[in-house]
C-alpha cells in the first residue's frame, strides 16, 4: 500500500467518526432538552391570573358535616372499648 491510499483511508475513517460524533452529540442534547413528566404548576396557569374560591353549597356542607360528626361517633365508641 502506498502512503497516499493509506492517507486517504485514514481521512474516509476520520469522516465517518466525526458523522457519528455529530449525530450522537444531537442525540444527547435533544434528550437533555426534553423533561419528562408533569409540568411546573407555573407554566399551567397564566401570570397574574387569581384562583378561583371553591365554596361549597349549604346542603353539601350538611352532608359533610353530618359524615365528620358519624366519624368522629366511631371513633370516640372504638376508643370506650379496649
Amino acid at each position: 500500500m502506498d502512503t497516499q491510499s493509506l492517507l486517504r483511508e485514514i481521512d474516509a475513517e476520520i469522516a465517518e467518526l466525526q458523522r457519528a460524533r455529530t449525530a450522537l452529540a444531537a442525540i444527547e442534547s435533544a434528550a437533555a432538552k426534553k423533561r419528562r413528566g408533569r409540568p411546573p404548576e407555573t407554566s399551567l396557569l397564566e401570570p397574574n391570573t387569581p384562583r378561583k374560591k371553591r365554596t361549597l353549597s349549604p346542603a353539601a356542607r350538611t352532608r359533610t358535616a353530618a359524615a365528620q360528626r358519624k366519624h368522629w361517633a366511631k371513633q370516640k365508641a372504638s376508643k370506650k372499648t379496649p
